[in-house]
């Protein structure tokens, strides 16, 4: 689960970033993202010489008040030789009405303990690197019609294969350490982890044509790639954790902090 931090839930419309729009007179610039509030932002009117009185351009969309992220998915690791691990992770993908996501992730680690004099033949202490890249894609299907800008209904194009499409990519590099008793295992890593995230506008949408202020359709209108939120493209990573073992199973939680933290609980079966 991973868990927004209140600075993400809201912002601000800044109108100096604006060419061709303004907030509406009498509304606050303040509105949600996704992780957001379920309430409406404030009214964006079109602004642009020559066209009559600011005609409404759009109404910013609700949050979906869940300021989480909940991820169920698979995961599997198999030993191959000298203390390394191939890892994966799986998600199948989930669809609704309007949105639909999928994951799947691989990685690998290596025992360092037995590289390291003093330390090697230690009972209890294990130390490993840890590499591994995830990939997270979504979609949204939308729903903008002519009407909805007061552009006749008859305007050419096609309303229907509206969709944003949000992938996000992860690479982590990270230093584990864990000290293994009999029944309960205690462990924690520190490291770093790079995020680019990708984001589609994908079909055909009702625009105002801004040289001859009549209404025209914009196909795939925009494509963005982001780094982490401050522009960075590397972010510190901390994680600390417990197993219980029974026999092959296992249960297990950790949290782990960076800059959207996550919380995670599982189960598994474990033959070494």
């Amino acid at each position: 689960m991973g868990i927004i931090p209140q600075s993400d839930r809201t912002f601000e419309i800044d109108e100096n970033e604006l060419t061709y729009l303004t907030v509406a007179p009498g509304e606050n610039p303040e509105t949600q993202t996704a992780a957001g509030k379920k309430e409406n932002g404030p009214q964006l009117n079109y602004d642009i010489n020559g066209l009559p009185a600011s005609p409404a351009a759009f109404t910013m969309p609700q949050g979906t008040g869940v300021p989480y992220f909940v991820s169920p998915m698979f995961q599997a690791g198999v030993g191959l030789f000298k203390d390394t691990d191939l890892l994966g992770r799986y998600m199948p993908k989930f669809k609704s009405d309007n949105y639909e996501m999928s994951l799947w992730g691989i990685g690998v680690k290596h025992g360092l303990k037995q590289w390291i004099p003093g330390i090697s033949k230690a009972p209890i202490f294990n130390l490993s690197l840890l590499g591994a890249y995830t990939k997270i894609n979504t979609s949204f299907n939308l729903n903008a019609t002519p009407e909805s800008i007061g552009a006749p209904a008859d305007l050419p194009g096609d309303w229907d294969n509206q969709s944003m499409d949000i992938n996000v990519s992860s690479f982590t590099m990270n230093l584990l350490a864990s000290f293994d008793l009999p029944i309960v295992c205690f462990f924690g890593g520190l490291g770093f982890t790079t995020n680019k995230t990708e984001l589609d506008l994908l079909g055909d949408y009702p625009v105002i044509n801004v040289s001859s202020g009549g209404f025209e359709a914009l196909s795939n209108p925009l494509h963005l790639e982001f780094n982490n939120t401050d522009g960075s493209k590397t972010k510190p990573r901390i994680n600390l954790g417990m197993r219980l073992k029974f026999g092959v199973f296992t249960l297990h939680g950790d949290y782990t902090y960076a800059n959207y933290s996550v919380a995670t609980i599982g189960m598994g079966i474990a033959f070494r």
